[in-house]
């Protein structure tokens, strides 16, 4: 029998037990039997009522003590059944909780081993931080069927927060066999691969979380930040542009996009990224620099400059602000002093989100 159907075919085994227990039981009852000895007095009753007329006066006082004796006469063993008392309503209740409990504490025993128990507990066993013991119930489970998904995954996110890190990556390798198609499972193997600094391999399974669901933002972030870190820009283009049309309320997303608009040379669209970063966060100086730089690459010298100083107010005498502003002629530094790359964005691009879960950075 599956464990799928091994609880509920218990608990019917279990409810037949106790019907056939009370019925038992409530056979044993008096009242609920025939009781011998009844077919005895009431032939007796009847040959007494056939008495004679003539004789009537004279054998009353006989047969009161004819039916005295008859009655005296029943087999002891009748008189000992009939008047033997049945177990109390009390009693059979007592009894059927004794049933009761035993059957339930090996039906817990038995739950308890089997893979949801071992799931279970190891899910329980995560949440209080017995992450040793968690591993140990996982296996357990793994060691019945080792291609259970929810086992797998349970010990693949023990091992991390163990920092057990290689052996999660060989879980994760077993888990995306069992399940290709799950865009979270991509997702939490390319950020661990991350962690390890295994960047093209990290790129490859976040490719394949946004295949599998486009809509998974920090897939998304995560790969647009690995694409841009590495000069993939037409791929790290794309990734921004998703995430900040699922994100669209954090800043950083905008920003990162600002910046690559800047490597396409499109400042004007450029700008419009960071205008919207400066409006989500207007305490940013970097991102009122950048949008000050991508005015003044557009040739709107009087918006960058405006974009400028207020980066200074934010950020007094940071040295890429004062080194934008001389370039303009706002500085105590000449413009000739500046490189041809002077018009680039300042900010490098955010890092990339490292965490293991499917909510938006």
């Amino acid at each position: 029998m599956s464990e799928r159907w091994f609880i509920p075919a218990s608990l019917a085994a279990f409810a037949v037990f106790v019907g056939g227990l009370w019925a038992y039981l409530s056979y044993t009852q008096p009242g609920n039997r025939e009781r011998p000895g009844d077919s005895s007095l009431a032939l007796f009753d009847g040959e007494a009522q056939r008495v004679t007329t003539d004789a009537r006066s004279k054998s009353n006082a006989l047969s009161g003590s004819a039916a005295r004796r008859s009655a005296t006469a029943l087999p002891a063993k009748h008189r000992r059944r009939h008047q033997a008392a049945g177990p109390s309503l009390a009693q059979i209740g007592a009894q059927v909780a004794e049933r009761m409990d035993e059957a339930s504490v090996k039906l817990r025993g038995r739950v308890g081993e089997s893979t949801f128990g071992q799931l279970a507990g190891g899910q329980a066993d995560v949440k209080a931080g017995r992450l040793l013991a968690a591993v140990a119930r996982f296996d357990r489970a793994l060691a019945k069927d080792p291609t259970n998904v929810a086992a797998l995954a349970g010990k693949a996110a023990a091992m991390i927060e163990l920092s057990r890190f290689e052996e999660a990556v060989a879980v994760y390798d077993e888990l995306v066999l069992q399940s290709p198609a799950d865009a979270t499972v991509r997702y939490n193997y390319g950020v661990l691969l991350y962690r390890l600094a295994r960047f093209r391999e990290a790129a490859e399974q976040l490719r394949e979380a946004v295949s599998i669901d486009p809509d998974h933002a920090s897939a998304q972030y995560n790969l647009a930040s690995l694409a841009q870190r590495d000069g993939r820009i037409g791929e790290a283009r794309r990734g921004w542009e998703a995430f900040t049309r699922l994100r669209p309320s954090v800043a950083s997303g905008w920003f990162n996009l600002g910046v690559v608009l800047m490597d396409f040379d499109i400042p004007l669209e450029a700008a419009g990224a960071f205008e919207v970063a400066t409006m989500i966060d207007p305490e940013d100086p970097y991102a009122h620099l950048n949008l000050g730089i991508a005015y003044a690459s557009a040739g709107l010298t009087e918006l960058a400059l405006g974009e400028m100083h207020r980066a200074n107010e934010l950020l007094p005498c940071d040295d890429a602000i004062l080194g934008q502003l001389a370039r303009l002629g706002q500085g105590p530094t000449e413009p000739d002093d500046f490189g041809a790359d002077d018009d680039r964005p300042i900010a490098s691009v955010t890092a990339a989100e490292v965490e293991d879960s499917s909510e938006p950075p």
